[in-house]
C-alpha cells in the first residue's frame, strides 16, 4: 500500500510541475493564459516524464521528436475541446501556415521540440530526487 501511495504522490508532483510551468511559460511569452493550459501542462508533463523514464536509453533527438509529437497531440485535443467544441477561443492558429484546423501548426511543433531538450534532463533530475 505504501508503494502505491508513494507512486501517486510522485505522479501528483510531476503533474503539478507541468500544471504550474505551462501557464507560466504562456504568460511569459504570450502575456496571458487560460486555466485549461494548466490542465494541459500537467497532462503533458506527466506524459513526457513517464515516457522519458520508460525509455531512458533512447537517444535524445528521438525522445525530443516524440515529445514534441506528444505535446502537439495534447494541444490538438485541448484545442478541439476548448476552442472548437466549447467555443472558448483560447487560441487560433488559422493564420499560420501548415495549421491543422487552427489548433496546431508546424511553428509550435518546433517550439515544443526545442523545449523538449531541457525537459528530458529536468525529468531525469526529478526522477533522481523523487527516488531518495
Amino acid at each position: 500500500m505504501f508503494f502505491l501511495t508513494k507512486k501517486i504522490a510522485h505522479l501528483l508532483i510531476i503533474f503539478l510541475i507541468g500544471f504550474i510551468t505551462y501557464p507560466m511559460l504562456e504568460i511569459l511569452f504570450r502575456g496571458h493564459t487560460h486555466w485549461s493550459m494548466a490542465l494541459a501542462g500537467g497532462i503533458c508533463f506527466i506524459s513526457l516524464y513517464s515516457f522519458y523514464i520508460r525509455y531512458k536509453s533512447m537517444i535524445i533527438w528521438a525522445k525530443c521528436l516524440i515529445s514534441a509529437t506528444i505535446i502537439t497531440s495534447i494541444e490538438f485535443v485541448f484545442g478541439m475541446i476548448f476552442n472548437v467544441a466549447l467555443g472558448m477561443g483560447v487560441w487560433n492558429y488559422h493564420n499560420l501556415p501548415g495549421n491543422i484546423m487552427g489548433q496546431v501548426c508546424p511553428e509550435f511543433f518546433l517550439v515544443w521540440l526545442a523545449f523538449s531538450f531541457p525537459i528530458v534532463y529536468i525529468s531525469g533530475a526529478i526522477e533522481k530526487r523523487l527516488k531518495k
